[in-house]
């Protein structure tokens, strides 16, 4: 079977380049910004959220019609580009073949290390919630910007050392607390203790019930052959190679019954390789 993909295409010579069929079906077609437009079914604080669930059935066929229609005129409007590298093209073909069959196999999870994991952070935000309100002198639930801004700014005089954009309210972002935590007053001790909760918070909310288990108990991340410049492999939805070495979090993965895993690290791959093509001896 024939088959050809315009992002993998574009990828190919365009790499540096947004690799987004909007983005390139604007740099080859007078088009209007269909996603834009289409993208507005029901009504979301998500910037740039849709859910096509929301779509009735004649405005999704439109909105498939449009993809289907645009991504043709690219397609044809962006041969005369492709031509000069096509041997790199269709090697990526293959690549993204690849990933498909990575994609359908998925990856293990450990459910009953899933469930230790989960107990393990909630308990750890249970300990830094309660660090939180002993500096602050009252209950405070580290969910609530108000609260959090009138304890640090308010009762703990915290300098303000930025601002929100929008709403020109004192900042209590991360870069913001670990400003203060180094400071050695109260207000840097309530500022650690919630770094320390909001970072169990996350690994907990993102890397354990933020995944979806399918029913054969593996994961199924999507895997891209053209989402990084450099044409090495992306991952997301959950993005596993963005676990850190050493946290507990990739005990949660683990081979399948009767399998193991093998580990490997190509240490600065990518700089070797561009030293090897540039033929730089110092490099």
């Amino acid at each position: 079977m024939k088959w050809d993909d315009t992002l993998v295409a574009h990828h190919a010579f365009a790499s540096h380049f947004p690799q987004a069929l909007q983005h390139v079906a604007s740099m080859y077609a007078d088009l209007p910004p269909w996603k834009i437009v289409a993208k507005r079914a029901g009504k979301t604080d998500e910037k740039g959220a849709w859910d096509p669930e929301k779509l009735s059935d004649e405005d999704l066929w439109y909105y498939n019609g449009l993809d289907v229609v645009f991504t043709k005129r690219t397609w044809s409007a962006m041969q005369p580009d492709l031509d000069s590298e096509r041997a790199i093209y269709e090697a990526d073909k293959g690549l993204s073949m690849l990933c498909r069959r990575m994609q359908e196999r998925g990856f293990h999870v450990d459910s009953t290390r899933m469930t230790v994991l989960r107990k393990e952070l909630q308990g750890r935000q249970n300990y830094w919630r309660g660090a939180i309100s002993k500096h602050a002198g009252r209950e405070v639930n580290p969910k609530k910007l108000e609260q959090i801004r009138s304890v640090l700014f308010g009762k703990l005089k915290a300098p303000v050392l930025f601002r929100s954009e929008k709403t020109g309210a004192p900042s209590s972002n991360n870069e913001t607390l670990q400003a203060i935590a180094l400071m050695g007053t109260r207000a840097g001790e309530f500022a650690k203790a919630l770094l320390k909760w909001r970072s169990a918070w996350k690994l907990q909310s993102t890397y354990v019930d933020g995944i979806k288990v399918e029913g054969d108990g593996r994961v199924h991340p999507s895997w891209r052959a053209w989402g990084t410049v450099t044409g090495r492999f992306s991952c997301r939805a959950p993005n596993l190679m963005n676990l850190r070495r050493g946290d507990s979090i990739r005990s949660m993965y683990s081979a399948g019954p009767g399998r193991i895993l093998v580990c490997m690290d190509a240490e600065q791959l990518e700089m070797r390789i561009a030293a090897y093509l540039s033929e730089d001896e110092v490099f």
